[in-house]
């Protein structure tokens, strides 16, 4: 038993985690082993655009490299997909070219082996606990409100026993509204009999494990809460935002352009599969 009374049955973290990357072996090292996000010595340095390219920025590869999809060492982006129980247009489904323009960026900036798959392939029912449990990270975005049964919120709790990791973002309609947000961090509260969602302190790695964000993670729009985070024991599982990233990552926030959005969105990735 954990001392959040979680049965740790989980599988080896490293056998886990490599289902989705191929540096098993780094899992330990720096997160530098991706390449410095600053130009300096790595595998991949970052590619800077000439400014007149930031319009379009992540630009979209004319095509993608072929990848070997049933190599288990692929990063695949998985969406959740759930019921919104209020009457909101933005649901689990919301945007899904912006997941896409993430991993364009992704690609550029580091060397992580990234799936080709679809949106819609890379979908995954929340009934679907077995299926999540193969993918060791998992997105969820939406507007409205939610809930999770009893059964779901021990599965989740067994996922992230077994070493999964869940980002989730508010996708924001109005300019203040957070019904998503405030869904989230009460549902995730049942997974855990102790653990609380809490803020996500400022010098926590996935702030600065790629880039740097001494202020936490970039806000768009929508209302101005902290970052939260689930925690089991020491290990952060769940990572919620509430500023809209993902709505910047497509292009529907009133500074598209921003970088920091695709690079906050590199540091979840980086830090979900490195720790």
């Amino acid at each position: 038993m954990t001392r959040n009374g979680i049965r740790n049955s989980r599988l080896d973290r490293r056998a886990f985690l490599g289902r989705s990357l191929g540096v098993v072996a780094a899992l330990a090292l720096p997160c530098s082993v991706f390449g410095d996000p600053m130009g300096g010595p790595g595998d991949v340095p970052r590619v800077d655009l000439p400014v007149s390219d930031r319009h379009r920025w992540p630009p979209a590869p004319e095509r993608l490299e072929p990848v070997d999809e049933s190599d288990p060492n692929t990063f695949v982006m998985t969406r959740l997909r759930y019921q919104t129980l209020t009457n909101v247009i933005d649901q689990w489904d919301a945007f899904p070219q912006a997941d896409e323009n993430l991993l364009n960026y992704l690609r550029r900036v580091t060397n992580i082996k990234v799936s080709n798959k679809t949106w819609q392939e890379r979908a995954v029912g929340i009934e679907q606990l077995e299926k999540v449990f193969d993918n060791p990270f998992v997105f969820m975005t939406g507007e409205g409100d939610f809930r999770l049964s009893s059964e779901e919120a021990v599965n989740f709790a067994e996922y992230f026993a077994r070493g999964g990791f869940l980002y989730a973002d508010d996708c924001v309609k109005g300019m203040r509204t957070d019904y998503f947000y405030q869904a989230f961090s009460r549902e995730f509260r049942k997974v855990f009999p102790v653990a609380t969602m809490q803020p996500v302190p400022f010098e926590h790695p996935i702030y600065h494990c790629f880039y740097d964000f001494p202020e936490g993670a970039p806000f768009y729009k929508g209302a101005p809460h902290r970052d939260l985070g689930l925690f089991l024991d020491d290990r952060l599982v769940a990572f919620l935002t509430a500023g809209d990233l993902h709505c910047n990552w497509a292009g529907n926030n009133p500074n598209p352009n921003d970088e920091k959005s695709f690079q906050m969105g590199v540091n979840i990735i980086v830090y979900s599969l490195t720790h």
